[in-house]
């Protein structure tokens, strides 16, 4: 094997260690020892790679983030625009759900990140996450427009609320999950989320 090769094969074990740890514990609670001695290094090839924690926590949740984007990309949007609102976005739900369950390392660690957010990272995690938000937000938009909305409404102002309303269901959770019931809670979440936009919708969409 050529040593460029060997190169990428341990970048790649880091990365892996490392993200198992972060998916695990946590940013804070994760441990440089632990993420070498599970990838089978010493502390000081780690350094060859990456510059310290933070380093290595942005690289690993890039990677999560890029996955998931890339899955996204393959939603049929004009099949969800067939369907009535909350049905179309029960169903995006049900699909980022499949794309969490076909990697059960991204799983952890994008839960681990969505409800315990690094608050000392924030800018650099919130440019990671930005392709998978805006999307989330665009989707949303979509489905809003395909809807029959009342003349007065503004679909931009509509996101913006409900994308707040979003966030601070995110916040009450993060005070409920631990390592043990991350599933459980996201489902909850979830469930409230989709409770949350159908009565926020009942208020903007022009019933028949």
């Amino acid at each position: 094997m050529k040593l460029e090769d060997k190169k990428i094969l341990k970048k790649e074990k880091i990365i892996f260690s490392a993200s198992t740890e972060f998916g695990l514990v946590g940013y804070r609670e994760a441990s440089i020892n632990t993420i070498c001695k599970n990838a089978g290094i010493a502390k000081g090839t780690l350094y060859l790679y990456f510059e310290d924690k933070k380093d290595i926590y942005l690289e690993c949740l890039r990677k999560c983030y890029d996955s998931i984007y890339t899955e996204l990309q393959n939603i049929d949007i004009n099949e969800l625009k067939q369907m009535n609102i909350m049905s179309a976005l029960h169903n995006y739900f049900c699909y980022f759900d499949l794309i969490l369950n076909r990697d059960n390392l991204y799983k952890r660690l994008y839960l681990s990140a969505f409800f315990h957010f690094p608050t000392e990272l924030r800018e650099e995690v919130l440019a990671i996450t930005k392709n998978v938000d805006e999307f989330n937000k665009i989707c949303l938009k979509t489905l809003l427009l395909n809807a029959k909305l009342r003349e007065t409404i503004d679909v931009d102002t509509v996101v913006v609320l409900l994308i707040n309303h979003i966030r601070l269901f995110q916040k009450r959770y993060q005070e409920k999950i631990s390592a043990n019931n991350r599933e459980e809670v996201l489902k909850a979440f979830q469930n409230d989320v989709l409770n949350m936009l159908d009565m926020f919708l009942f208020g903007i969409v022009e019933h028949q």
